[in-house]
């Protein structure tokens, strides 16, 4: 019971560090920005190389 608890006291704090990295979201004419947790289903992201992004993302365009 005390392990599990530990196990997800880990899971919540490695979240809330992955939640509070910086991304860019599309506003109305330029990308601003916000935080992953400020994400919406919907909001178009511009993603730099080496950016660690979540397995929900859907890519429409690349460079190269």
């Amino acid at each position: 019971m005390i392990g599990d608890l530990l196990t997800e006291l880990k899971k919540y704090k490695k979240d809330k560090k992955e939640n509070e990295q910086e991304i860019q979201i599309l506003g109305t004419e330029k990308f601003d920005k916000a935080y992953w947790q400020d994400l919406h289903v919907g909001d178009i992201i511009n993603i730099n190389i080496n950016t660690v992004v979540p397995a929900d993302c859907l890519i429409i365009d690349t460079d190269n």
